[in-house]
């Protein structure tokens, strides 16, 4: 696996519609000015202009747009490198290959029959798959969103202009940092929970079976909540809003995966039982 794609391909993939995008924002330039000015007359006869401000983030605008591809590339290509330097590559796939091969090099199924450890492992598998499928989904619609971000960026900004139509701007400003952060996030996030899982869960004397199958869900759960996760942390919020809503559903997910393990046991005891008396009847006869 990868833990990226390259977002400074995003520039060079969208530049014709880049063109496009920017020369309506140039052209909504002079409008939007206009209505902020005769905002700003109107205030100013009331006692409450603020011509500074307005020429202030006139400039930061303009600015902004001017020096819109550089400014993008800097956020974006920067959080890669952030991430890179918390979780290098390489590193990232041995991480989550360990998470889930280390329950079938640790583990002990000495209480276990052979169906339920060979259950245990496919639930592994499974789940193994799941948070695979989840971390491409993740960097792709990154991707996907960044592009997105990318091409509208300029006539979003450009509402910045006039004071009371800059929710877009902020929006898309908003929108930049928390998409980017995902990344970021995922590399810190897989960083803290390899010592958890190599350290806590599958060098422990006897493996809890419990704690293999909670394990494995969280790991895919994470994954699955890594962009509410950044939205909490850079914007305001409260994680432990998040915290509640993961615990419910790993629990919930625990308790279905460890239900079918446990009614293997129970398929597999009744089999062995039914096997022992029809023995029995053949050695009485």
């Amino acid at each position: 696996m990868t833990i990226f794609t390259d977002v400074l391909q995003i520039p060079s993939l969208y530049d014709a519609l880049y063109i496009s995008t920017s020369r309506i924002a140039f052209l909504l330039v002079l409008p939007l000015m206009a209505i902020a000015i005769l905002h700003e007359n109107t205030l100013q006869i009331e006692g409450r202009g603020n011509y500074t401000g307005f020429f202030v983030r006139l400039g930061l605008i303009m600015g902004l747009l001017v020096l819109y591809k550089d400014f993008f590339t800097a956020v974006t290509y920067g959080t890669d490198l952030l991430a890179k330097s918390i979780m290098p590559d390489n590193e990232f796939s041995s991480v989550i290959q360990n998470m889930f091969t280390q329950v079938k090099k640790n583990a002990d199924f000495g209480i276990f029959n052979f169906f339920k450890g060979a259950l245990i492992n496919t639930i592994t598998y499974i789940t193994y798959l799941f948070t695979y499928v989840a971390y491409t989904v993740l960097i792709w619609l990154r991707f996907m969103l960044l592009s997105l971000l990318y091409i509208a960026g300029p006539i979003l900004i450009v509402f910045g202009i006039y004071q009371k139509t800059s929710g877009p701007l902020h929006s898309w400003m908003k929108s930049l940092f928390q998409v980017s952060f995902w990344i970021v996030t995922l590399s810190l996030l897989v960083r803290i929970v390899s010592y958890m899982n190599l350290l806590a869960i599958y060098n422990l004397d006897h493996v809890n079976t419990i704690s293999i199958v909670t394990a494995n869900v969280l790991f895919v759960i994470l994954f699955v909540f890594t962009p509410a996760i950044t939205s909490t942390l850079i914007t305001e919020g409260s994680i432990g809003t998040i915290g509640s809503t993961m615990i419910g559903i790993a629990t919930s997910a625990s308790y279905v995966l460890i239900s079918r393990i446990n009614h293997s046991k129970i398929t597999d005891n009744l089999k062995n039982r039914s096997d022992l008396e029809k023995q029995s009847k053949k050695d009485v006869s």
